[in-house]
């Protein structure tokens, strides 16, 4: 009878007394608190009108901006996939402004990647620990710098990262409890975040694989391994069906590849591959120390242990995932290259959560080293909290936030923002974000004999090439009443053009109005001529 009575004894994990075997209340603390400084400083970042984690991220909105409107087509052929600027006009058509619409997405993508990792961290951690690993990878994530940068921005990554956790935890839960629907919600989940980053593809190749191979070792039925491998082929849609868009658009399936090949290596150069590697590597142990720290102990704590495996293949499969497109192509990120190390991150986070749960669930691990682990964890990522964004034009992002606020007056009218020739066009497109006045700007860039500019509202067929000597007559009829520029030959044609406009010198460029000062409250009057920026 006690035999029977041991035998039908609840498991470690749900029996009531395991919360005092493996003590949650630490962890579940400073999970909490993670969460409450990650909403704290995104407020702070927030009222700052910090919008940005790198210079992509104006120009993202500024696509979004034209799905919202009439040139969806256009991104066909462009250099990244459509779900993200699909999204943001999305939420832009809802009333969300451009500056607000990337926050709005991944604060969203947010709370899917806290919910994601810890259904991760709980199905790949060994049973005595696999509710506190729940709450390890919570207070982990919630603590990371890099997903404080990212959610305060317009980018994709944080999304794709949310749906890729998300399909392994689908995968992970199906195959462990011998089910279909997690595995279906997990297809679900990787085929939209292929729409979102290329690094997702090459997930939708393994996945089928890995399913197979863990359903195998589970001891699946053939009828089983049947509905597993229809499941995990559904994420191979998205990429088929970008490849076929670009074969109807423009005759090359890859044409894609090789304007971004192209831009790379105008923009960033070659690189060894040894320095690829070692740069991902750099940007882990900038942006994720804790997260390292973890998965180190986990390796140590289970180097003997079946059930670390589990932990150990999924995070190599991420990392490497992270490393390997950059690695083959030969090119680093021109613009923000520990944006790039996020997957890696990601990859880490279930493996440092066993890790961190393991040392604070052992039986002879006193109070205060299990307080002091969990302490080490948030120190780590509170003293990384709000790293510098990866902007070459402070100086636009400045003009936007003043014309935003009110600090710098325009008459009713548009806007001139010159786009410099051989530099990408990310300051313009941050003056139009944080004005949100796109209807209004026009852009121009520097032409042989004169000005090619766009006009506002459409910049894809709307571009005119106007000389030199005809430019203030073109600007008055099109109602341009301000002109920010950020080079001599701008500043020589605004002024060509307006003799008469104020100048106001910000920074590297000059900010200038037709009939009045663009500065607006007490403060030093702007100079008649300007300076050369």
């Amino acid at each position: 009878m006690s035999r029977n009575h041991e035998r039908a004894a609840p498991a470690p994990e749900t029996a009531p007394g395991a919360e005092a075997a493996t003590p949650l209340r630490p962890l579940v603390t400073a999970a909490l608190v993670a969460l409450a400084l990650h909403l704290a400083v995104r407020a702070v970042l927030a009222y700052q009108g910090s919008f940005f984690a790198s210079e992509d991220d104006p120009y993202r909105a500024y696509l979004a901006y034209l799905v919202r409107f009439r040139d969806a087509e256009g991104l066909v052929g462009r250099l990244w996939l459509p779900g993200g600027h699909l999204l943001l006009g999305a939420v832009q058509l809802l009333g969300v402004s451009a500056a607000w619409a990337g926050p709005v997405v991944n604060t969203l993508a947010t709370a899917l990647l806290v919910a994601g990792t810890a259904v991760l961290g709980t199905e790949v951690a060994p049973p005595p620990q696999r509710r506190a690993s729940g709450w390890a990878a919570v207070l982990l994530v919630a603590a990371s710098p890099m997903t404080i940068r990212l959610a305060q921005s317009a980018l994709a990554d944080l999304l794709c990262g949310a749906c890729v956790v998300c399909a392994c935890a689908g995968l992970a839960r199906g195959v462990r409890r011998h089910r279909l629907a997690p595995l279906g919600a997990g297809g679900a989940f990787l085929l939209a975040a292929t729409g979102l980053r290329y690094e997702a593809w090459i997930l939708a190749l393994l996945y089928p694989f890995a399913a197979v191979l863990l359903a195998r070792r589970a001891g699946a039925t053939r009828a089983r391994l049947v509905g597993v491998v229809a499941l995990t082929l559904l994420p191979l849609v998205g990429p088929g069906a970008w490849l076929a868009a670009q074969r109807a658009a423009h005759g090359d399936a890859l044409v894609f590849w090789r304007a971004a090949n192209a831009i790379a290596r105008d923009l960033g150069g070659g690189s060894s591959r040894v320095g690829l590697v070692l740069d991902r590597c750099h940007a882990l142990l900038s942006w994720a120390p804790a997260v390292l720290g973890w998965a180190l102990a986990a390796v140590v704590l289970a180097r003997r242990s079946r059930a670390a495996r589990g932990p150990v293949a999924l995070a190599a499969t991420l990392l490497l995932v992270a490393v390997l497109p950059a690695v083959v192509t030969g090119h680093d990120h021109p613009v923000f290259p520990e944006r790039l190390a996020y997957l890696a991150e990601l990859g880490l986070v279930p493996l440092a959560a066993v890790g961190l749960a393991g040392l604070v669930g052992r039986a002879d691990v006193r109070r205060w080293v299990r307080v002091g682990a969990i302490g080490v964890s948030v120190a780590l990522g509170v003293l990384a909290l709000v790293r510098p964004a990866a902007m070459w034009d402070h100086d636009s992002v400045a003009v936007g936030l003043a014309l935003r606020r009110g600090q710098l007056r325009l008459p009713p009218g548009a806007l001139l923002v010159e786009r410099p020739v051989g530099r990408p066009p990310f300051g313009w497109a941050s003056v139009g974000v944080l004005w949100g006045q796109w209807a209004r700007t026009v852009f121009a860039t520097p032409h042989e004999g004169g000005w090619k500019l766009v006009e506002p509202g459409d910049v894809v067929r709307g571009r005119t090439v106007v000389a030199a000597d005809t430019l203030g007559a073109w600007l008055d009829r099109r109602g341009v009443v301000g002109a920010w520029v950020v080079s001599r030959e701008g500043a020589q044609a605004v002024r060509g053009a307006w003799p008469r406009a104020a100048a106001l010198p910000l920074g590297r460029g000059i900010f200038f109005t037709r009939g009045q000062s663009p500065a607006r409250g007490a403060g030093p009057a702007p100079s008649s001529t300007g300076a050369e920026p």
